[in-house]
């Protein structure tokens, strides 16, 4: 995680409300949606549809079943990157329908479990025992200034492996029985555990033992909510790009677990059939560089590449090296030549040396990442944004079947040289 502020725009945000959910039916979380609105998210209330549009998905006690089709939706938008954030309530007159919580939980292939219980402290809570006042906050990005949080009606969670524990119980926290079922796991004190995260492939799950926790009340009484609302928010990091339904777990902010086993093709150094002659001291310093951050160990020359079948790295654009030509057609932002080179983004052109692209696509199974530009400022642009990915938001990603790009631009480069100076700043536009 990072505290790299999260640019809101153009990002949305599904409320679930299909599955006959009182929270969301009766209106308890409108404060929550007007805070993301206000932060710029664009706010649906619906059934899932596309999963894929969203940055966030968020659930909370749902009276309706999911179906197998639906679980597994939200599973493979998990993993390709997605966050579902998840909130459960206490089982005081069965209402908690954990059963059908946990069979969400099982098929996304979360390590988290809802307890059928209510969550109480006799000690530490907010007028009631059933309003449990957690101090005991794990030190994360989460919870920075917060003191303590409120779980009014909270179910405890039940967790196993790498979940981190955000917030937890107090030594004197109890997990009752309140359904008077006898179906809750008995769970004491600081092994209590009522905000979660985990991380499910390449996304995130957030569970909540409750989803009072944002509710109307919370909103306006208690100023801890809105700050954890935010660091939520903030807690994501700018990179993280919304998931592609067509390359699945395939995105820019993860290319280095794609392309381990990966080739890295710059341009030969001297004119060659329809290509010019690429620049060393942009081109294979920057592969070099490249190469190095993702663990690859071989740099070869375009003319190399063409028997070659494994996933490759392409430095460069299609002005010199050749592979980068012979991928142009599949690439989201592609080069086009109308005399001069440019590159054309949603039908919009861009001339001039300080562009270029960072680009992952897969073409019949093979991965390849192109970073290349009009000329070598933009290549060496296009180098800076891989190498500092964890930095950027990529929410002006572009997309097509095959992958996704996203457009850089250098500024400050006065001679051209391609050459980074403390003048220089890229950014993605």
């Amino acid at each position: 995680m990072s505290g790299v502020p999260l640019q809101a725009s153009n990002l949305k945000i599904l409320f679930e409300n299909s599955h006959e959910s009182y929270a969301m039916d009766k209106g308890e979380l409108d404060e929550y949606e007007k805070f993301l609105e206000a932060k710029g998210y664009d706010v649906k209330k619906g059934d899932m549809g596309d999963l894929f549009l969203y940055r966030f998905v968020i659930i909370t006690t749902p009276g309706k079943d999911f179906s197998k089709k639906e679980i597994s939706s939200l599973k493979s938008y998990v993993e390709a990157g997605g966050t579902l954030f998840i909130a459960g309530q206490s089982d005081f007159k069965n209402h908690d329908n954990s059963e059908l919580m946990n069979k969400i939980m099982k098929g996304i292939g979360s390590s988290i479990t809802f307890n059928d219980d209510e969550a109480t402290d006799e000690k530490k809570n907010c007028g009631k025992p059933y309003c449990v006042v957690s101090g005991k906050l794990k030190d994360h990005v989460f919870t920075k200034g917060v003191e303590s949080l409120s779980f009014y009606s909270s179910q405890i969670l039940l967790v196993s492996g790498d979940v981190e524990r955000v917030a937890t119980g107090n030594p004197s926290t109890r997990s009752e029985d309140s359904d008077g079922n006898k179906d809750n796991k008995p769970i004491s004190g600081n092994d209590i555990t009522l905000l979660a995260l985990e991380h499910v492939g390449n996304g995130y799950v957030i569970a909540s033992g409750a989803w009072h926790l944002f509710d109307n009340y919370n909103f306006a009484k208690r100023q801890e909510t809105i700050v954890l609302a935010e660091n939520i928010l903030f807690g994501f990091k700018a990179s993280r790009n919304l998931p592609s339904p067509q390359s699945k777990s395939l995105a820019l902010g993860t290319y280095k677990s794609h392309l381990r086993n990966a080739v890295v093709f710059i341009g030969e150094n001297s004119p060659h059939g329809a290509q010019g002659a690429a620049r060393d001291e942009v081109d294979m310093r920057g592969a070099e560089n490249l190469a190095e951050a993702a663990g690859i160990k071989s740099i070869l020359r375009d003319s190399e590449g063409h028997t070659y079948s494994g996933d490759i790295v392409l430095v460069g654009g299609p002005a010199v090296n050749a592979l980068t030509e012979a991928v142009n057609p599949y690439l989201p932002i592609k080069f086009l030549n109308d005399g001069k080179w440019y590159l054309e983004r949603n039908g919009k052109k861009y001339y001039g040396c300080e562009f270029g692209i960072v680009t992952i696509i897969e073409i019949g199974g093979r991965k390849v990442l192109v970073v290349a530009g009009l000329g070598g400022t933009g290549t060496a642009g296009a180098i800076k944004v891989l190498q500092n990915i964890e930095r950027y938001d990529l929410s002006g990603v572009v997309r097509n079947e095959y992958g996704e790009s996203i457009l850089v631009q250098v500024s400050g480069d006065a001679n051209g040289n391609g050459i980074e100076e403390e003048q220089w700043s890229v950014e993605i536009i």
